[in-house]
């Protein structure tokens, strides 16, 4: 008999080794199969703040589009729905920005999963906080980092080996509430097999944590739940000096352990 995929998600965040409080916010929604890490900045100015902001108007834009759906056939589609979301949060931070004096300039990074079905995922993001997918061993990012040095390795200024040593990678080109203008964001559809793990992240974990070392992790053994904590751990094992913040979501089947069992391709 075959078994139907199921998609499970968790996730943790860790304040870190140096900053005084996490401004990193964490969504896991099994419900609405919504997942998100939002990371904020400012400082002072309450990047905290912006975070948690960002986060509650992501959710509240998917809760109301699924009541929206059970009365009317007439809706956004996901990719859609995630690029409004992160619009109005962007908005919304700048508001609070301006009204608030112990807000002011405040922002986040955010990168979003909504999981449409055991089938696919749309991945949505605006800074440098990233989404990786594991397949066949295999760990690929889903995301591109909106940040000054990844458009230098673009325009072929920088390498892509030189990225981690360069001060301009924690510059961002793109982050809720940064600016009036419109917001761009990155929309992408993944399609989803059985075996497939997703790891949503900060970059504090990415940013002082060998992608070797995360797909080896993403690639053991252990709950969604364990798998976050352990991904987390590392970062801090390696001194990382930013909050640090993981969602993982597995797709399981029947073929999920013969799949995360293939060596990494080379």
């Amino acid at each position: 008999m075959l078994r139907v995929a199921r998609v499970r998600g968790a996730g943790t965040t860790n304040i870190g080794h140096v900053r005084d409080r996490n401004e990193d916010v964490i969504l896991v929604d099994p419900e609405l199969g919504l997942y998100a890490v939002f990371d904020g900045l400012g400082g002072r100015s309450a990047g905290d703040v912006a975070a948690k902001l960002a986060s509650e108007v992501v959710a509240g834009h998917v809760r109301d589009q699924a009541r929206i759906r059970r009365r009317s056939p007439r809706r956004r589609s996901p990719g859609q729905l995630l690029e409004y979301a992160l619009h109005d949060a962007s908005t919304d931070v700048i508001i609070a920005g301006e009204t608030k004096e112990q807000c002011r300039g405040m922002r986040t990074t955010a990168v979003a999963c909504l999981v449409v079905d055991s089938t696919r995922v749309v991945v949505a993001h605006a800074g440098d906080s990233r989404a990786y997918l594991l397949r066949d061993g295999e760990l690929t990012a889903l995301t591109r980092d909106h940040t000054v040095a990844q458009e230098l390795v673009d325009a072929g200024q920088l390498s892509p080996r030189s990225v981690r040593r360069s001060p301009k990678r924690h510059r961002l080109t793109r982050a809720l509430g940064r600016t009036r203008v419109a917001l761009r964001v990155d929309v992408r559809e993944q399609p989803l097999r059985p075996g497939d793990r997703l790891l949503l992240c900060s970059d504090g974990l990415h940013g002082y944590t060998p992608a070797r070392s995360i797909r080896r992790v993403l690639a053991g053994d252990g709950t969604p739940e364990q798998i976050a904590h352990e991904l987390v751990a590392l970062a801090l094992a390696g001194k990382a000096p930013d909050n640090v913040s993981a969602v993982v979501i597995c797709v399981s089947g029947d073929e999920a352990r013969a799949l995360r069992g293939r060596p990494a391709r080379r």
